[in-house]
């Protein structure tokens, strides 16, 4: 067998500090990087310790039964349980480096193949024509190593289970995402429309771009010269600006700032309750607590809540803020690639033929600053790492390329990553009025957390008043409390409710749908606006779905579905006129007609 570095050089330029690489020859086995050995023992290194730990004790009193004092005993107990760590890595490693030889992978004329095991054989063929995308991740210890987890994508066999190959060398799993593209024949330009870089987004960059790319000119110890993998088309980056709002606008930090002003107010309605009882109420008697005290543990309780919500708030934002270091999106030939992390490195590359739809999200932020987040809808994949040893994971079922923009630049991203989809169809049949009466006693009543909230908190105040009532004299302990949070409670339920009927409204009055020749569009608003575009040919079947209601108000759920994701995407519209939802279904159809 080979080893990954074995691979001709090509007779073809390439850029100044990349090597390149001519076709690989069939037959020829290449395997993994002797990282797989020893960088896999490391990994479970701190996991075997920290298992250790639970023997401590009885390290300890075997320490003293050799003659060790109980300071040194901890001590020879420490040194004792890294020796058996040492211990059970080497065996690990020992295991690692017999399986090492038996796994490779190799080029056929058809097909990519990868070979593993020892008893048990495995081997795993993938057609060149049905490989979707290659992605690349990369951990802190794999980037300081120079190697990476190639997966690749083929959306076949039961959840999209994704092929695996652990510890490839930086070099050659560049020159493997290169090689299986070129197969599939979509690294040339021939067929392909051209793509144009968005003027507006060209020369951007950020702070953390130029430690990401000192980390990348690094590559790793282990690495060799980067590889040619063809000319970019198209390549844009972040600014400063839109790296920080794409961490303070997404929906984790929307949620977590929410939940901190709840908290706030919590805390504040808590204590206001507290504050309006008197000194000598039966709800004191009974804790037992004077009001005082009360109201100190309430408050310090919900500073403290407070303090852990903002800190994890603010950790958030910096952990997002990495994970979009370095960010990097560009149309490479027939493909879109976009590679983004400043600890881990994560890289994306997807053939644009296998693209299902475009996606343009606007969060409640992003509508007020007028901006929004652009991704593609694409197979989803669960990668089982066997080679690695980590648990099956699942991947997203979209490909962002740009996670914050000016609203007015996102169809210009749009057509300079992907030509083919520069035209799309307007949504021009809104809602009728019929959605929006139906749209309030939806969200307000029947789905509506204000009104039964509402509803809860009445009958848990009427309980405890009846309680009060037929409790002895002196004893009744729930009525004052209740009556303190009655018209509190159900302002806060009001406001909810307001708040529902808002989104309601809004919903009504963003949302829309439409279609043409080159496909469809669905546009659900509300505080966040999500546009879904799907192309005709990437529709796998559509329907109308109407209940009783629905039939005699004269209005219709529509519903398309794609291969996005890993069992399917259904992008749906409720309420949308019959007339219109009747002559987008006949369109749809095989036979139907296109003229629109």
């Amino acid at each position: 067998m080979s080893s990954n570095g074995s691979i001709p050089p090509n007779m073809n330029p390439a850029p100044s500090g990349a090597s390149a690489y001519e076709p690989e020859q069939t037959g020829v086995h290449h395997s993994l990087h002797h990282c797989y050995i020893w960088l896999g023992a490391l990994r479970a290194a701190p996991i075997i310790f920290i298992c250790g730990l639970s023997s401590l004790s009885g390290l300890m009193k075997l320490a003293e039964a050799l003659g060790f004092v109980s300071v040194d005993a901890f001590f020879v107990a420490v040194l004792l349980l890294l020796a058996a760590t040492v211990l059970v890595c080497g065996v690990v490693m020992g295991a690692r480096a017999w399986t090492y030889r038996y796994i490779w992978y190799e080029f056929d004329e058809t097909e990519f193949s990868f070979y593993s095991g020892i008893l048990n054989k495995r081997c795993t063929h993938v057609p060149y024509s049905k490989i979707q995308s290659v992605n690349e991740r990369a951990s802190l210890l794999q980037r300081l190593a120079g190697v990476r987890t190639v997966n690749i994508d083929t959306a076949g066999g039961a959840g999209n289970k994704a092929l695996v190959i652990s510890y490839v060398e930086r070099s050659a799993a560049e020159y493997l995402r290169r090689e299986l593209f070129r197969r599939k024949h979509i690294e040339g330009e021939e067929g392909r429309v051209a793509a144009v870089a968005p003027g507006s987004l060209a020369g951007r960059g950020n702070v953390l771009d130029g430690a990401a790319a000192a980390i990348d000119d690094i590559r790793g110890v282990f690495a060799k010269d980067a590889v040619n993998t063809g000319v970019v088309a198209c390549e844009y980056r972040l600014g400063n600006k839109e790296l920080l709002l794409s961490a303070l606008c997404g929906r984790a930090s929307f949620g977590l700032a929410l939940a901190t002003v709840m908290a706030a107010l919590v805390v504040m309605a808590t204590l206001a309750i507290l504050a309006v009882l008197a000194d000598g109420t039966t709800f004191f008697a009974a804790t037992g607590v004077p009001k005082s005290d009360l109201m100190l543990v309430c408050g310090l309780t919900g500073f403290l809540l407070l303090l852990c919500l903002t800190m994890t708030w603010v950790i958030y934002l910096v952990g997002v803020c990495l994970s979009y270091g370095g960010f990097q999106a560009r149309r490479r030939g027939g493909r879109i690639e976009v590679e983004r992390g400043l600890i881990t490195h994560v890289f994306n590359g997807i053939d644009v033929d296998r693209i299902q739809s475009v996606h343009i999200h606007q969060t409640f932020f992003q509508r007020l600053m007028r901006c929004c987040s652009v991704s593609y809808g694409r197979v989803g994949v669960a990668t089982g790492e066997e080679s690695s040893g980590s648990s099956s994971q699942l991947e997203t079922d979209r490909l962002v390329v740009h996670p914050f923009l000016p609203i007015a630049e996102a169809w210009g991203v749009v057509q300079g990553l992907t030509p083919e989809y520069a035209h799309a169809p307007v949504a021009s049949t809104p809602l009728p009025k019929a959605a929006l009466r139906r749209a309030i006693t939806r969200r307000a009543v029947l789905k509506g957390v204000g009104f039964w909230l509402a509803v809860a908190l009445l009958l848990l105040c009427a309980a405890a008043f009846a309680a009060d009532a037929t409790a002895a004299q002196g004893h009744a302990q729930l009525g004052d409390f209740a009556a303190a949070t009655l018209i509190p409670g159900l302002l806060l339920c009001v406001a909810i409710a307001a708040i529902e009927v808002v989104g309601a409204f809004l919903w009504h009055r963003r949302s829309a749908f439409g279609f043409d020749n080159s496909g469809t569009i669905v546009v659900n608003g509300g505080y966040s606006t999500d546009t879904v575009i799907v192309p005709r040919r990437k529709m796998q079947y559509a329907c109308l779905r109407a209940n009783p209601l629905q039939r005699h108000a004269g209005v219709a759920t529509v519903l398309v579905r794609t291969a996005a994701g890993v069992r399917g995407c259904d992008e749906r519209l409720i309420d949308v006129p019959i007339a219109e939802a009747s002559a987008w279904l006949d369109w749809v159809q095989p036979e139907g007609s296109r003229a629109v």
